[in-house]
């Protein structure tokens, strides 16, 4: 059983959350900012979990397709997408072996995926087939060396939550994924997991902006053109 199955009625608890409202906020400008959307754009979100970023790409009038191994966060993510009224369409699909053509999608996401499959070569390379020549591959990822990943690395975390099963990167693992393809690799998130409520602003972001590592990381790949 995909170890998300259990966490799909609850998951998006997240985003109810102070921390959790402006965590998803900048990471997914970030992400938007280098997927660069416009209307048409063909893009595969791997890993969708309950859809937040594929439905956030169908609202920029993206041809969105997600995908995801867990049938019970695929059903949350298509419930809302009808709540919405937007068009995505998701498929149950491992990410290590994608059933597209090569070069099907202008562009292909992963937020928060790589940490949670078996070989972040494998999904990265398949994102890659699956991109035309010249297309862009980004993934969002938890920073290992970040307040955030200690924080999610910590005891607790460890053993009653997912993320005992995920693997956290650094900035120089992200380049080391495609060194020939990355154009950036970029850090947010830099206000800490524990912030007291009243420093839980975009302010209070920019203020720590360069006096701590981010807590999440952006990089951008772009697979050369034929």
């Amino acid at each position: 059983m995909p170890i998300f199955d259990k966490e799909a009625p609850h998951y998006d608890d997240w985003y109810e959350l102070p921390i959790g409202r402006l965590a998803d906020e900048i990471e997914s400008e970030h992400l938007l900012r280098l997927l660069s959307v416009i209307k048409g754009m063909r893009i595969l979100d791997v890993g969708t979990g309950t859809g937040n970023f594929a439905l956030q790409l169908a609202e920029r009038g993206a041809e969105a397709t997600a995908i995801d191994i867990s049938d019970p966060m695929l059903a949350e993510a298509e419930k809302k997408a009808k709540e919405k009224n937007l068009s995505v369409r998701f498929k149950k699909m491992d990410a290590a072996d994608l059933a597209f053509p090569d070069g099907t999608f202008d562009a292909a996401v992963a937020v928060t995926t790589l940490e949670f499959v078996a070989s972040s070569e494998d999904v990265y390379a398949e994102m890659k087939r699956v991109v035309r020549p010249g297309g862009g591959i980004v993934i969002g990822a938890i920073n290992r060396s970040s307040d955030w990943g200690r924080f999610y690395r910590s005891r607790k975390m460890q053993e009653e939550t997912v993320f005992g099963h995920a693997r956290f990167f650094t900035k120089e693992e992200l380049v080391h994924l495609d060194e020939s393809a990355v154009e950036e690799v970029g850090e947010c998130l830099f206000v800490p997991p524990d912030a007291n409520e009243e420093d839980i602003t975009r302010k209070r972001e920019a203020e720590l902006e360069g006096k701590r590592e981010g807590g999440f990381l952006c990089a951008l790949y772009r697979k050369k053109e034929m």
